[in-house]
């Protein structure tokens, strides 16, 4: 089965792309390799896969788009996103200029190579958070 939870990059480009960030799956885990494949998943799939649903891992995709990457834009470009959540199981989270209407934007040059890593680590404190407050 598959390892721990691998490093997520969140480009700014992945708000104009039809697929962005990951496909509607942008959380990816190691692969240990087929002599692995009967082994028990990893805590951390369970966690994303089996105990939370999509939606709840949109939520987490937004929280850190909005964290980490939205910062990064604004401080490379001057300018603030305008998130959008549409529903579609490709990337479900977008630049509200971007969609399929007509005079739809296309991504400004300066995004390009704007691209945020964030850590297992960062991921799961964010999941933690996001559990908190459903609890509350």
């Amino acid at each position: 089965m598959c390892g721990p939870l691998l490093p997520i990059h969140l480009r700014a480009s992945a708000l104009f792309d039809r697929h962005g960030f990951g496909d509607g799956r942008p959380f990816e885990f190691a692969d240990r390799g087929p002599e692995h494949d009967d082994d028990p998943s990893h805590p951390d799939h369970v966690r994303l896969h089996e105990d939370h649903g999509s939606a709840e891992r949109q939520d987490l995709l937004e929280l850190l788009v909005r964290r980490h990457l939205v910062p990064a834009i604004e401080s490379r470009t001057g300018e603030t996103p305008t998130l959008v959540r549409i529903g579609t199981h490709h990337n479900q989270l977008r630049d509200a200029r971007f969609g399929p209407r007509e005079g739809m934007m296309h991504m400004p040059d300066e995004w390009r190579d704007i691209v945020v890593e964030v850590s297992p680590e960062g991921i799961l404190e964010a999941l933690d958070e996001l559990e908190a407050r459903s609890t509350t």
